[in-house]
């Protein structure tokens, strides 16, 4: 047998060597490979399994599980959060990714222990006006509003549509009746470049439709203008903040005899315990802009005060409380609801004899079929806070209605929005 010099026994090792190398690079790549296919593949799943957990229409909101002021804004307007690493994998409050089994640790959802403290907005319970433009034609001044003076017009802005303001005017929300003790109002609106709104109960001061309260000595709210928002008297600010320009915010104001509060998304900005608003019947609205600062507004609401729940229940058997909202085609409740459902749980605890039954219902808008589920979701969601809030499920049931039980017509905004409702009824 032939003899190796003993160089070439080098050169053969180094080959060898060489090879192993490579084939263990290409083990290592080859399973690295794998385990991104793996990662990706559980991401992926994760991710359904998130998704799964919103209905249509829910805007969840992806926030950096470090970044406070994103979770804190979302949930300001009521959004669900899912909480990310920097690179967008879903992960738990500490920042550790989560599974298939355990993603629900990544969702964070508004409850009554995360809303704003300050924010105790309850919408009144009896609509006496509600509108958002849906049946009036683009380029209309609104059917339902009472036109004083200014250029005002229905436009297509951000998927809805508002009355937009190019010049300094007003419109009245008439009622048909005197605003009573306890009411409130609510309304979207954007005001950029110091343009503003402002809100007067109290009967207008003199004839002049241009400017019916011109000179007005009496306390009103105001929204926009560089020397903020809340509450005015005499053409002054009383108690005011600043409020965003140029973005379209929830606006909502609740009047309890002299008691005011005004909130702009969410954020309570007058906290007025003696303010003289006065009582009309009708709201008017005093619009102050032009070309280089409009003013949009839409989505009105005026609502008379809530009723006694227990004494309803006692005397009629059941009770409305249109102050429990909804987003949406959605079952997830908005943060104005907590104060409403924890008033509920409040009466359940002091009457721990009551049982009662949630039932949902919806307006006539949309598939029927589709209808009947939303309102068993919210019913369901109802049911679940209140659980939650510490009553016995034993106490409780719920029942969707859908469209079935109208209270009111749906061919109009106003009408629609009384048959979109949650009723207790006593078991």
């Amino acid at each position: 047998m032939a003899r190796i010099a003993p160089l070439a026994l080098v050169a053969l090792a180094l080959v060898l060597s060489s090879c192993a190398s490579t084939v263990d690079r290409m083990v290592d790549a080859a399973g690295r490979a794998v385990d991104r296919q793996v990662d990706y593949r559980t991401d992926r799943a994760v991710r359904g399994v998130i998704d799964g957990m919103f209905d249509a229409g829910e805007n969840a909101v992806r926030c950096v599980f470090t970044d406070d002021t994103c979770i804190e804004r979302a949930q300001r307007n009521g959004d669900p959060v899912v909480l990310t690493d920097e690179s967008g994998t879903p992960v738990d409050r500490s920042g550790t990714p989560v599974t298939t089994a355990n993603a629900e640790d990544a969702v964070v959802r508004t409850t009554v222990a995360g809303a704003d403290a300050n924010y105790d907005f309850q919408p009144g319970e009896r609509t006496l006006f509600a509108e958002d433009f849906s049946t009036d034609r683009v380029g209309d001044f609104p059917r339902s509003l009472y036109y004083l003076s200014g250029t005002g017009e229905v436009v297509e802005f951000q998927g809805r549509r508002l009355l937009r303001f190019t010049s300094g005017g007003a419109f009245q929300i008439q009622l048909g009746q005197t605003l009573p003790t306890t009411f409130t109002i609510e309304f979207l609106a954007q005001t950029g470049n110091a343009a503003n709104i402002n809100v007067y109960t109290a009967p207008p001061v003199r004839d002049d439709e241009n400017r019916p309260f011109y000179g007005y000595e009496g306390d009103y709210l105001n929204l926009g203008s560089w020397r903020g928002s809340g509450l005015w008297s005499d053409g002054e600010p009383r108690s005011v903040v600043g409020t965003p320009d140029d973005e379209l915010i929830q606006v909502e104001i609740t009047v309890d005899d002299q008691y005011v509060k005004m909130y702009a998304d969410g954020q309570r900005i007058a906290n007025v315990p003696r303010a003289d608003l006065g009582r009309h019947d009708a709201v008017t609205f005093g619009i102050g802009a032009r070309d280089d600062r409009l003013v949009y507004i839409g989505d009105l609401r005026v609502a008379a005060g809530g009723n006694d729940l227990y004494g309803a229940l006692q005397s009629e058997g059941r009770v409305v409380t249109e102050g429990i909202l909804f987003d949406t085609g959605s079952a997830t409740l908005k943060p104005e609801s907590f104060s409403v459902v924890q008033e509920i749980a409040a009466m359940m605890e002091e009457h721990p004899e009551l049982r009662v039954r949630i039932e949902g219902h919806t307006d006539a808008q949309g598939d029927a079929a589709s209808n009947q589920s939303l309102s068993e979701r919210r019913a369901a969601a109802v049911e679940a806070m209140l659980t939650g809030l510490g009553i016995a499920p034993s106490r409780l049931e719920s029942a969707g209605m859908g469209q079935s039980q109208p209270v009111a017509t749906n061919d109009t905004a106003e009408g629609r929005a009384q048959n979109r409702r949650v009723e207790l009824v006593r078991l």
